[in-house]
């Protein structure tokens, strides 16, 4: 689970356990995340395009990997 911690440090939110966070299976925990994705990539329009797309599947097991692919890049 530690993508989890990853995406909540992301959020601002790791006030919670970690076996406690359900960003890998919830759609109510992982849209909010993709939602502040997107005001990020509104403003760097240069990083859009694969992210964008990845953000937009229906799987939630593909989103969930973008996203932490997304974050990881931009600690770098």
């Amino acid at each position: 689970m530690k993508n989890n911690k990853l995406i909540a440090e992301f959020m601002l939110e790791d006030t919670m356990p970690v076996n406690q966070m359900m960003y890998h299976t919830s759609w109510d925990w992982l849209m909010p995340v993709c939602q502040q994705i997107d005001k990020y990539l509104e403003d760097n329009i240069s990083l859009i395009g694969y992210f964008d797309d990845c953000l937009r599947s229906n799987d939630i097991d593909v989103r969930y990997q973008a996203v932490v692919e997304f974050i990881n890049q931009l600690n770098k």
